[in-house]
C-alpha cells in the first residue's frame, strides 16, 4: 500500500467518524424521547415532533451515505489496481458518477420518508396511549378532552372521524390503534364537570 492509498484511508476513517460523532445525538432519539422533548405544560407541539422526526430521518440517511462512501474508499484502495483504466473520457465518468448518485439520493429521499412517518406513527401512539390511559380513568370524558385526542389522531395518524362515525365509534377505532381496550360505560360530555 503506498502512502496516497494509506492517506485516502485515514482521511475517509477520520471523516466519517466526525460526522457520525455529530449526528449521535440525534441518531439515539427514539420515539419515547422525541414526545418527552416536545411535551410542555400546556402540551405537546406537533411542530416540534414534525421537526424531530424530520431530523432522525435525515440525519439516519446521512449516515448511511457516510457509511456508503467510506466503503466504496475502502473498495477503491483494496480492490482497485490504479494501472486499469476504466474510463477515457473524464466528463462520461463525471457524467456517471452524478447519474449514480441521483438515483442513490432519489432511493434515499424515499427511506427517509419512510424513517420519519414510522417515527411519526410510533410518537403519536404514545401520545394517544398516554391520553387514553388519562381519559379512560373516567366515565365521562369532556368534549375538550376528547378534541385534542382527535387533533394528534388526525395530525400524526390522518386517522380522521367519518361524517356516519359517531364519537364514541370514533374513541373506539383510536383506542384500538394503541391497542387499548375501551370501556364500555364511558360517555363524551359537552361540559367540563364530571
Amino acid at each position: 500500500m503506498n502512502l496516497e492509498q494509506f492517506l485516502s484511508i485515514l482521511s475517509a476513517l477520520l471523516g466519517a467518524l466526525g460526522s457520525i460523532y455529530v449526528l449521535r445525538n440525534i441518531l439515539h432519539l427514539t420515539p419515547d424521547k422525541i414526545e418527552q422533548i416536545s411535551a410542555s405544560i400546556y402540551g405537546h407541539n406537533p411542530d416540534q415532533i414534525d421537526s424531530l422526526s424530520e431530523q432522525k430521518a435525515e440525519n439516519f440517511i446521512g449516515s448511511l451515505l457516510i457509511i456508503f462512501a467510506l466503503l466504496i474508499g475502502f473498495l477503491n484502495v483494496i480492490f482497485s489496481p490504479s494501472n486499469i483504466t476504466t474510463f477515457s473520457n473524464k466528463f462520461l465518468a463525471i457524467l456517471i458518477a452524478i447519474s449514480i448518485s441521483c438515483v442513490i439520493y432519489f432511493f434515499m429521499v424515499k427511506i427517509s420518508k419512510l424513517v420519519e412517518k414510522n417515527t411519526h406513527e410510533a410518537v403519536a401512539k404514545i401520545l394517544i396511549s398516554e391520553k387514553l390511559d388519562k381519559l379512560f380513568k373516567r366515565i365521562k370524558v369532556p368534549k375538550f378532552e376528547f378534541s385534542s385526542l382527535c387533533f394528534i389522531s388526525n395530525r400524526f395518524l390522518e386517522l380522521n372521524q367519518r361524517k356516519d362515525e359517531s364519537d364514541i365509534e370514533y374513541l373506539h377505532r383510536i383506542a384500538k390503534v394503541a391497542d387499548r381496550k375501551l370501556p364500555t360505560d364511558i360517555e363524551i360530555v359537552e361540559n367540563k364537570k364530571q
